[in-house]
């Protein structure tokens, strides 16, 4: 059984789940990135340096995330 553009029902919910997770995590980056703002504007604590290195870390993080998700998926499949 396929949905009319052709996907799996599995692997569109699968694909719902990964953009529902992604979407969860760039709005918390989002207001992450508005608190780190405000931050550097009020006591230059942060440098632009220190920021590209969390914004480079959490990057990394989602596609962890993202390739467990898609591993653990598999897995299921082969069992």
């Amino acid at each position: 059984m396929t949905l009319q553009n052709g996907i799996q029902p599995r692997k569109a919910h699968l694909i719902a789940e990964i953009k529902k997770f992604f979407s969860h995590f760039l709005l918390r980056k989002k207001m992450l990135r508005f608190k780190n703002r405000k931050n550097f504007e009020h006591n230059n604590l942060i440098t632009p340096a220190s920021l590209i290195k969390t914004q480079l870390f959490n990057n990394a993080m989602h596609f962890n995330i993202f390739f467990i998700l898609l591993n653990r998926n598999r897995t299921k499949e082969e069992h």
